[in-house]
């Protein structure tokens, strides 16, 4: 009952103060909302989604049109033809403009310069890119158009080494023998099954259970929810350290309430604040960002999974602001290293850039990450459809890790009962 009445005197102390505890719910909720749309943006820009090409046939010929029967064959490309008549300069401006990713260039002499097959004839086919448009995009549409082009260059190739070969046998057998148009013809019908055919293909996807693929919204969504959780350590420890500073915590030492009925309310009070602030958040990844353009939040298949790895990181979050709280010896302290070790933990963790791209080095140290811990249990709920089994491993570290900071939290209050604080 003692745990209760200090866990309700929490509850009031807070409802004194609600535009400090909406910021608590505001600060992750805005976070989520930019991160995620900006990150859409990003993933659209970088070709995740359909790749926007102004094509441009200077050359009105054999091989500018072929070139783009290849290309739309790719259906992640959407490609407007301009006309041809159209000044390069002009075409250029709508890239600049961000109108397109880029635009192909067609030269005007390429089918003339594909049936001469000349060593010394060279057209040049231009893709010119968006200012913005950086690495792996440029590589995958360059790559793109450089396979059209071969595959142009192989088949004009055949086509001459069948007028070679009719050529040379109608000149070695006698006249009427053979057909030599026949033969071209034939030849360059066998020569184009041998060498278009695909006996091998590739095909690439995702591993999932359920054929999901992972988004911005179900990696930003529990990922700056877990940093607003943990966030309100700093509240809490300003609660402590206020108590600390009034006399507070010192009248309280001099009843009989026990240490553990102390901690265990504040931890308790502050977990509920922890637990709505990610259902909160939860609630925007499900109606709020689908509607300003950004993937919908799955939730998994697992609703076990996914209260149990909120509850841990919740608990995980109140233990360490008591921590916190009952460890600095003033305000200023306890702000300072709250506040850094919650967002080298966040940056560690792959809150705000993901484990796999960081070094090897970083990426071992990311491990001992309590919101890396929470990200992980999330993730693996989310993503890969995980249950309770497949996140035992982290709701475990995320359970001892507050246990931790439970024990410590005992060891300094008993130590200061012992020598009555203040």
């Amino acid at each position: 009952m003692r745990a209760l009445a200090v866990c309700f005197k929490e509850w009031r102390l807070l409802a004194r103060d609600l535009p400090g505890v909406a910021m608590l719910y505001a600060m992750p909720a805005v976070l989520v909302v930019v991160i995620c749309l900006v990150q859409q943006n990003v993933l659209d820009t970088l070709g995740s989604s359909s790749i926007s090409i102004l094509y441009l046939d200077q050359d009105r010929g054999e091989c500018g049109g072929r070139l783009l029967e290849l290309l739309k064959e790719d259906s992640s490309l959407q490609i407007k033809v301009q006309n041809p008549a159209t000044p390069p300069s002009d075409a250029k401006k709508l890239i600049m403009a961000g109108k397109y990713h880029c635009l192909i260039l067609v030269p005007g002499n390429c089918s003339n310069t594909l049936k001469a097959m000349d060593e010394g004839a060279k057209s040049r086919v231009r893709v010119i890119f968006d200012p913005t448009i950086q690495g792996g995009l440029r590589a995958g549409i360059t790559g793109m158009v450089k396979r059209a082009t071969a595959l142009l260059e192989a088949r004009a190739a055949r086509a001459k080494a069948a007028n070679d070969i009719a050529s040379k046998l109608s000149s070695l057998l006698p006249p009427g023998m053979i057909d030599g148009d026949q033969l071209r013809q034939e030849l360059k019908l066998r020569m184009e099954r041998l060498f278009t055919r695909e006996a091998v293909t590739v095909e690439s996807s995702t591993v999932s259970r359920d054929g999901l693929s992972p988004n911005p919204t179900q990696q930003n969504v529990p990922a700056w929810a877990l940093f607003g959780m943990f966030f309100v350590a700093l509240p809490i420890a300003g609660t402590i350290m206020e108590e600390k500073e009034h006399g507070t915590l010192c009248r309280l030492l001099t009843t009989p309430v026990k240490a553990w009925e102390v901690i265990g309310g504040k931890i308790f009070a502050f977990t509920t604040v922890c637990v709505t602030q990610f259902l909160f958040i939860m609630t925007l990844g499900l109606f709020l960002l689908p509607g300003l353009g950004a993937p919908e939040l799955t939730l998994g298949t697992s609703p076990q999974a996914l209260i149990l790895a909120m509850t841990t990181s919740a608990i995980a979050a109140a233990s360490f602001g008591v921590l916190l709280g009952l460890w600095a010896g003033s305000y200023g302290q306890a702000v300072m290293v709250g506040a850094i070790s919650i967002v080298v933990s966040a940056a560690l963790g792959g809150i705000m850039v993901p484990v796999y791209v960081m070094p090897d080095t970083m990426r071992t140290i990311s491990h001992i990450s309590p919101l890396g811990w929470g990200l992980n249990a999330f993730l693996d709920i989310f993503v890969r459809e995980g249950g309770v089994e497949d996140t035992i491993p982290e709701l475990f570290s995320l359970l001892a890790f507050s246990i931790v900071c439970i024990l410590v939290s005992l060891a300094i209050f008993r130590r200061a009962a012992r020598g009555r604080m203040g």
